[in-house]
């Protein structure tokens, strides 16, 4: 009950909040929209969805999300959509979120407009918890009924032994007022932490017992990185598994991966067939620059036209990404393209999306989203926190600047953006680095969870 008292707590923070209206924009074709720099860097605090009209060519804002941060540690999030020029912008959404880093706590509340009643009506709850590496280790979900919350899913990790644990998911039975197994997942990882097995389970209620759905089974390089995952599923008639999927992966000199193949398994010639295949290149400092994938058409016996994406990066965070799918889904919507436009902290700026229909030759561009944020967060207010360079694994460091009660999150990110280590400490104390890193150059980035303190390029060896 004391977490429910939470989330209530929480829900019934900022119900006073009232409306607030947007107003309505528009773009027309051709022209140029220029933002303030110093709103394009930062917190992000609002989002504008535009849409190309097919009559006239016009730009139309018909979605608006706004960002708000009444409180420490509290943020709300409004969602306005445009209901017409009789309208004009209408609340759809609300999100309120509470977070306490000491206590690795987060409870959110999501509600929506009542046109009618021209108030906020709940809809649902989640509370959070995680670990000092930021992984959940339990998380609450509730639904708003009838005047009250009702308990609705839970998670939480089991450990069994060591080196295997289990990841339960539950659902609430009202009438029975308790909890009733739904899938798990169970995980197996070798004694440096890495996965090696993953097996899924599903909840028989008419037997009372799990039943295996299906598994991965994972092969390792020596430093940690998959080269072979195994998928197979249950045959519960045959009680046995049967393999569904293999994927290979290798990876060039600096550990990017550079080639994955996709096998599916014939059954009948009990053999790999080639199904999927990717091939990604990197410029020099390990950025992506592009990938192609191509699809097995076994009719043809060859490899169908290939989907890509291309990437010019100006340096090491200004990148401008382009996707383009070559595969038509359908033969209305033809290719598809999407551009993403990064500003030089490596924040999203803006968001635009490209078709092109079979019947045509050029690319429509339908639809763009542009980031708004404040200069709070922005790199240029980051503290005077010096590290040696290249950094060490294992090594021990610290900041003298950093304020000795508040707690931090020290991330690592390789080139292509993706978290190799997450790791909270307090100011007042040291932290080391423990993750599986080859050596080369790595984003090094400290936050206080709400904004960045300190960020720099580092080399690990």
């Amino acid at each position: 009950m004391k977490v429910w008292k939470k989330i209530l707590w929480v829900a019934f923070l900022l119900i006073g909040n009232s409306y607030q209206g947007v107003l309505f924009a528009q773009i027309t074709s051709g022209e140029t929209y220029s933002v303030p720099p110093n709103l394009l860097s930062g917190r992000l605090d609002s989002t504008w969805t535009f849409r190309k009209s097919y009559h006239d060519g016009k730009w139309w804002l018909f979605r608006k999300s706004i960002k708000t941060y009444p409180r420490p540690n509290v943020r709300v999030s409004y969602r306005y959509e445009w209901g017409g020029r009789s309208v004009g912008f209408k609340p759809v959404s609300r999100e309120t979120s509470f977070h306490d880093r000491k206590k690795h706590v987060a409870i959110d509340t999501t509600s929506e407009w009542n046109e009618a009643e021209l108030a906020w009506e709940f809809v649902s709850a989640k509370y959070e918890r995680k670990d000092s590496l930021s992984e959940t280790i339990e998380r609450l979900s509730s639904q708003w009924e009838s005047g009250r919350w009702y308990p609705k899913e839970q998670f939480f990790i089991r450990l069994i032994s060591e080196n295997v644990a289990e990841y339960v998911n539950q659902k609430w039975n009202r009438d029975l007022s308790n909890w009733e197994n739904t899938s798990k997942e169970v995980i197996t990882r070798n004694g440096h932490g890495n996965i090696i097995k993953k097996v899924f389970q599903e909840w028989n209620p008419d037997q009372q017992e799990w039943v295996p759905v299906k598994r991965y089974t994972y092969q390792l390089e020596a430093n940690g990185k998959p080269i072979e995952v195994i998928k197979e599923e249950f045959d519960s008639q045959a009680k046995s598994w049967e393999k569904i999927s293999l994927r290979d992966m290798t990876y060039n000199s600096k550990g990017k991966m550079e080639f994955s193949e996709i096998f599916s398994w014939n059954d009948s010639t009990r053999s790999w067939e080639n199904h999927l295949k990717y091939r990604l290149e990197y410029n020099d400092k390990g950025g992506e620059i592009f990938s192609v994938g191509y699809e097995w058409n076994p009719k043809a016996s060859t490899w169908g036209l290939p989907s890509y994406g291309k990437t010019n990066w100006d340096n090491i965070f200004n990148k401008r990404t382009e996707i383009i799918d070559l595969q038509p889904k359908d033969s209305w919507k033809g290719d598809s393209r999407w551009t993403i436009t990064y500003n030089i902290h490596g924040q999203t700026v803006e968001f635009s999306m490209f078709t092109k229909k079979t019947t045509e030759e050029k690319w429509s561009h339908n639809q763009r989203r542009i980031f708004f944020r404040s200069k709070t967060g922005a790199t240029s207010s980051q503290l005077d926190c010096t590290f040696p360079n290249p950094l060490r694994i294992g090594a021990v460091y610290s900041c003298m600047e950093l304020n000795p009660s508040t707690m931090y999150i020290l991330e690592i990110h390789d080139l292509q953006g993706r978290t190799l280590q997450k790791t909270q400490f307090m100011g007042a104390e040291s932290f080391k680095l423990n993750g599986n890193f080859s050596e080369g150059v790595y984003l090094f980035s400290i936050s206080d969870g709400q904004e960045w303190v300190y960020r720099n390029k580092v080399r690990i060896k």
